[in-house]
């Protein structure tokens, strides 16, 4: 927002302040002065004050607005009235309506022809479209140098409306900004007076005022403001009187607040240049206004001291095993930022009054910015990122947040010895990677990964559309930190029981099993385990043999079965009976067949 000094200084006497310091207070209040231009405009010298505004400061968006925070703007248009009335069938008098187009109709703008739609928002005179509502006038009626007769009206509008166009048709205008964040009504008839008064100044002419609103009254916004919280908040200051109560209510009432004392509260009556969509709702949002106007500068922001050596939580020591292990394992840590671009594809959490489009909504994952990075030290023409981050991500249908570890690897080649070509990472070692950090991961190749029966996260191999880009295959894995650690606490709450080794040797016997593709090894082992079978130590697959039964669908496969006793050496009849007794129930229970040698 550009503010000539000159007009400033005709609203409010500044005569005593500089330009440099009116800047440095400006600043100590939350604004950012990006410019000062000093110029010769038109043989008269004066100096431009080049403001940036936050979003929820619409009524900073004129020279009224600024006066009133050193110490209103209300956007209008202005029609050639002779352009109306001379159209056919014409009733030599105005009338304005404000609607939504239909479909087809047509709008010009800098004397080029666009189609609307029926979600665009227009004004119309005499049933003319003079205005495409809150963002740009029609350009066939502007006024111009030959005008003899000029409308001045002016709307305010619900926002929603005008930003929908906006984004409709790619047409951002000084207007919409305003409208976008909001126009006030009470200051609609102050500004229209303000303006037909300087006309008068500079045009002799004859001026009929006629303003009509469509509603006179506006709810007051009143919010409630414990005096405690105001010292809790702002914390200790140098001059304690500038947070008394009264130069509190004395700087409040300034700006147009109205203050009521209670005992032990404020009720403070928000004024309406201050009603923006996005402005004061929340008690905290009076207490920032209070500690900008009273300065931050006048605050002690000395940090407090800390003697004692906070002492790491269970969690954070879980957490920073895991970073050591991937990092131990050659993964880089990145940091991304939580907020996204918005993906129409993909349900996200917008947000209400984002920055700007490329920060407006939460993500819902991690590996959409780690890919992006990755992407980015490629073009950079640096190796392929291997890497992990550690985030909170947000569930867009429970609105929840979650810690989440997520990872991307398969970027370098490797190589088993250095005779050996460079070759991809398979499927199996970037699954070994996530082994080492958790024990246990379901079996299966697909994109579940489960401690027990309880899901924690995924593990996948992206879509070779992606990795051509990278050059390699690539695979991710996305994990539930809050569902992990909960898992851990809760293993740390049934702690495992630990047995005595035994002292006496163990005994090993084989199976060779002739078995279909389709019963699965695990079955078998498991079943084994659990006939309480005496001595019983553990089972494993040792050997797979592929024979001339292949075709017909078979394999045959050996698992190697250890015994062993706790009291005394087991005897070759002990164990042979105790195998037997495993092998019957396989052959029963499974119907296969043994493999003779």
């Amino acid at each position: 927002m550009k503010i000539s000094w000159n007009w400033l200084n005709t609203v409010i006497d500044i005569n005593d302040i500089g330009p440099e310091e009116l800047s440095n207070q400006l600043t100590l209040v939350g604004f950012e002065i990006e410019n000062i231009v000093h110029d010769n405009y038109f043989g008269v010298n004066d100096v431009v004050l080049d403001i940036a505004l936050t979003s929820n400061r619409s009524d900073l968006l004129s020279l009224l607005g600024i006066a009133r925070e050193v110490s209103a703007g209300q956007p209008f248009n202005l029609i050639d009235v002779d352009t109306i009335l001379n159209q056919p069938d014409s009733n030599h008098s105005l009338e304005f309506e404000i609607k939504f187009a239909q479909d087809k109709d047509q709008f010009y703008i800098n004397n080029q022809l666009i189609r609307l739609t029926s979600q665009n928002l227009i004004t119309t005179c005499n049933n003319i479209p003079v205005e495409l509502s809150g963002i740009i006038s029609n350009s066939k009626y502007n006024i111009n140098n030959k005008s003899q007769s000029i409308f001045i009206y002016s709307t305010v509008l619900n926002s929603r409306y005008v930003r929908s166009s906006t984004r409709q048709l790619g047409l951002r205008t000084e207007s919409s900004i305003r409208h976008e964040r909001g126009t006030n009504i009470e200051q609609w008839n102050r500004a229209c007076t303000k303006l037909t008064h300087l006309i008068k100044q500079l045009v002799s002419c004859n001026i009929s005022n006629h303003i009509y609103f469509l509603n006179e009254h506006t709810n007051l916004r009143s919010i409630v403001l414990n005096k405690k919280n105001i010292y809790n908040v702002l914390g200790p200051i140098h001059n304690k009187n500038l947070l008394s109560i009264q130069n509190i209510e004395y700087t409040l009432n300034s700006l147009g607040f109205k203050v009521e004392n209670n005992t032990k509260s404020l009720t403070i009556t928000v004024p309406s240049h201050r009603f923006q969509e996005f402005d004061l709702f929340l008690d905290l949002d009076i207490i920032e206004e209070i500690g900008r106007l009273v300065g931050f500068n006048n605050f002690i922001d000395d940090v407090p001291l800390n003697k004692k050596n906070r002492k790491l939580s269970q969690r954070e020591v879980f957490i920073r095993n895991i970073r050591a292990s991937l990092k131990q394992l050659g993964l880089t840590e990145v940091i991304t930022n939580s907020l996204i671009k918005l993906d129409n594809k993909n349900p996200t959490l917008q947000l209400t009054n984002p920055l700007n489009s490329e920060v407006c909504s939460l993500r819902t994952s991690l590996l959409t910015n780690m890919l992006r990075v990755c992407n980015y030290n490629l073009n950079k023409d640096n190796h392929i990122l291997e890497c992990f981050e550690f985030g909170r991500v947000f569930n867009s249908k429970l609105f929840k947040e979650h810690d989440s570890l997520a990872a991307v690897i398969g970027g370098n080649l490797l190589k088993s010895n250095w005779k050996d070509s460079p070759r991809q990472l398979t499927w199996s070692e970037a699954k070994g990677i996530i082994e080492i950090c958790f024990k246990r991961l379901h079996p299966v190749r697909n994109t579940v990964i489960k401690y027990h029966t309880k899901e924690i996260g995924c593990f996948i191999q992206l879509h070779p559309n992606i990795c051509k880009n990278f050059g390699n295959n690539l695979y991710a894995f996305e994990l539930n930190i809050d569902k992990i650690y909960a898992l851990r606490l809760d293993a740390n709450n049934n702690p495992n029981t630990f047995l005595d080794y035994s002292q006496y040797p163990s005994v090993c016997k084989d199976i060779s099993l002739i078995i279909p593709f389709d019963l699965s090894i695990k079955l078998i082992i498991q079943t084994i385990k659990d006939s309480n079978i005496q001595f019983l130590e553990s089972v494993e697959v040792f050997d797979e043999y592929i024979t001339e039964l292949t075709s017909q669908g078979y394999h045959s496969v050996a698992l190697r079965v250890y015994y062993r006793s706790m009291t005394q050496t087991l005897t070759s009849a002990q164990v042979d009976n105790l195998h037997n007794e495993i092998i019957s129930m396989l052959i029963h229970k499974f119907s296969i067949q043994l493999r003779s040698t």
